[in-house]
């Protein structure tokens, strides 16, 4: 994308003609073919700055992950909420996870969904609703693409932070290391 748009580009008309686009150009191609892995892994890598169709309001990207006997009513009811809002996805991923260890890990056993929305009026709150349907399953948020969690969702969805807090002060008493992100989500011991 050479430019920025004033405007986003992405709205229900321009996804319904690339979705068709894309389905033909890949259904023409559709014998067996090993293609290299950083095509497969990261496909948008193809497209220079593509988030610039976005315009200048850009989008925000909702990713949770959902235990595994909950992930499919989870994923379920988060595309019927952002249906029902009039909020559709232009860009949805969704894959398996496995087992992983940490008091702040992302993975849990189950599945994640990955959501890019055009930032628009009214998508906060629907974010907000978002975060009750994935707390309700035990699943949670991925902080590292997270702009707007509330504190007191986060401690609901990552209940051992707790116990990275009391690591954490114990380690660093005057609070030296400290981040946006902390901030904004009260991570920090008191």
């Amino acid at each position: 994308m050479p430019f920025e748009p004033p405007v986003g580009l992405v709205h229900p008309c321009t996804q319904a003609l690339f979705n068709r686009f894309y389905y033909r150009f890949h259904a023409a191609t559709s014998e067996e073919h090993l293609v290299p892995c950083d095509t497969y892994f990261f496909p948008l890598d193809v497209a220079l700055n593509w988030h610039r169709v976005y315009g200048r309001p850009g989008f925000l990207q909702y990713a949770c992950a959902f235990p595994l006997v909950e992930s499919r009513v989870g994923v379920k009811r988060i595309l019927d909420r952002c249906q029902s809002a009039g909020m559709p996805s232009s860009l949805v991923v969704l894959k398996k996870f496995g087992h992983a260890a940490g008091w702040l890990s992302f993975p849990i056993p189950g599945y994640t969904l990955a959501m890019d929305f055009p930032a628009r009026p009214g998508l906060l709150p629907v974010l907000d609703d978002l975060d009750e349907i994935v707390m309700e399953h035990g699943g949670r948020v991925y902080l590292a693409k997270d702009a707007r969690l509330r504190p007191e969702v986060l401690r609901k969805m990552y209940p051992e932070l707790g116990a990275w807090m009391k690591v954490k002060a114990a380690v660093d008493p005057t609070t030296r290391f400290i981040s946006a992100l902390s901030r904004r989500l009260e991570m920090h011991p008191r």
